[in-house]
């Protein structure tokens, strides 16, 4: 029913992301894979307060409907195997370079491998922490983003923009690059959908203009490291995306701005 997507020996075979491309094993040398469990990070992070996605129902999660609240991680991790009804919690998007100064550096150098000498330009690292944890169908527009599982099983499912499968949100909306329809209750027959299982160690490559969903398999843990992508034809097939694009830039702007006028009233 689901495609295969293109796999690579290694990263040094990547010459651009133009498709999804899986690398067995291709962050099995960092740190993280051997040594991150919850008792390490537990160790590590206890003390950190960290911007966590509350949910109210599983249904809440396929479709990005969540809350935003602060939690001490090692509170996290003590409830985040427990909620079988609700809520649910899920750390996403936390990116490291931003906390990286703050945070146990082990934890920070635990997450560099072979990766970061073939590729340049790194935008981001970005964390997820989560059980069972669902991330609804969305696409990133803009940058490479390349998935390094670390701690546990996830499988994502993945389609290109110009299926029409399904269609982006209100321009305005805070979660503008996710898509209207549930995709994980939506019919993927005769769909040309590619589907991954990534386990620990594994990284996988998604350009920017693919939509994609999530689901992790009991605790999971992973490290999405964000490049500046180069090549920007895809913008020429896929015009849409450029206002997503325009949408992207202007909102990181009013953010930066409300953050230095929150900082001079200090």
């Amino acid at each position: 029913m689901y495609l295969k997507v293109k796999e690579a020996n290694s990263f040094i075979d990547i010459k651009k992301i133009n498709e999804p491309i899986l690398v067995r094993t291709g962050c099995s040398d960092m740190s993280a894979v051997k040594k991150w469990n919850k008792k390490y990070l537990k160790e590590k992070l206890g003390n950190f307060d960290f911007n966590l996605e509350s949910y109210k129902r599983i249904e809440d999660m396929e479709i990005m409907k969540a809350k935003k609240t602060v939690m001490k991680f090692k509170q996290f991790m003590d409830i985040c195997d427990r909620s079988k009804y609700g809520p649910f919690y899920y750390l996403a998007e936390e990116d490291l370079e931003d906390i990286k100064f703050k945070i146990d550096e082990e934890v920070y150098f635990d997450i560099f491998g072979y990766i970061d000498s073939v590729f340049d330009n790194l935008e981001s690292n970005k964390l997820f922490v989560g059980s069972n944890c669902k991330t609804g169908c969305h696409i990133h527009v803009s940058s490479d983003f390349i998935l390094n599982q670390l701690v546990g099983d996830k499988i994502v499912y993945l389609f290109d923009y110009s299926e029409k499968y399904v269609s982006p949100r209100r321009f305005f909306s805070s979660s503008f690059n996710f898509s209207r329809e549930n995709f994980f209750r939506m019919s993927h027959k005769g769909k040309k959908i590619y589907k991954v299982l990534l386990r620990p160690g594994d990284s996988l490559c998604i350009p920017p203009w693919w939509w994609h969903a999530t689901i992790g398999i009991g605790f999971s843990c992973s490290i999405t490291k964000v490049y500046k992508r180069k090549d920007t034809k895809y913008f020429y097939k896929n015009p849409y995306l450029i206002l997503m694009l325009i949408r992207q830039i202007v909102a990181l702007y009013v953010l930066e701005f409300l953050i230095w006028g929150l900082e001079k009233t200090i």
